[in-house]
């Protein structure tokens, strides 16, 4: 439900932005997202257990600065389940995104290698158990796309378990930057 508010911010266009502000085109009003939509597949049997495979979710980087390099709050979300069981990821982080190259060209739709980290508070829900703080953090690269697109993965690493089950693993995402 969450990822399914989270997709018209990810479409809203540079011409929306104009209509909402009609000062500029490019609005400095505008508070600089990047908004990530994807899958986590976690690393621990338990886990895939009560999650399946592929867990869906997204991730929105808010940050006070157009700066892509600026620490940002980082928010997230994260559903799945079989068998009529449930596990819940809800990561409120600390983040910071470090441009790599930028040697790409708009011919082939690449504008450069960037790399990332978190760090805070992983909100667990696992079978029903209520969500538990579990502090944790990832390391991530990507690759920017022209138009603000742009590809990454992350690695998650969580500090303990709620009811056997982490959000260890990996995560594939597809994301936009305003």
């Amino acid at each position: 439900m969450v990822t399914l508010a989270l997709i018209p911010a990810a479409v809203l266009t540079s011409s929306a932005r104009a209509q909402l502000n009609p000062k500029s085109a490019i609005s400095p009003e505008t508070i600089p997202l990047r908004i990530r939509l994807g899958v986590l597949r976690p690393s621990g049997v338990t886990t895939r257990n009560l999650s399946g495979t592929q867990v869906l979710g997204g991730m929105v980087d808010l940050s006070s600065s157009r700066s892509e390099e600026a620490r940002t709050l980082t928010v997230g979300y994260f559903q799945g389940g079989t068998a009529g069981k449930s596990f819940r990821i809800a990561p409120l982080l600390v983040t910071k995104t470090s441009a790599g190259t930028s040697g790409g060209s708009s011919s082939t739709g690449m504008t450069g290698f960037f790399t990332s980290e978190g760090f805070g508070a992983y909100f667990v829900d696992a079978a029903g158990s209520g969500f538990k703080a579990r502090f944790g953090g990832y390391i991530g690269a990507g690759l920017r796309l022209t138009g603000g697109l742009f590809v990454e993965a992350q690695y998650h690493y969580v500090r303990g378990s709620v009811n056997g089950a982490s959000p260890n693993g990996i995560a594939l995402f597809i994301g936009r930057r305003n």
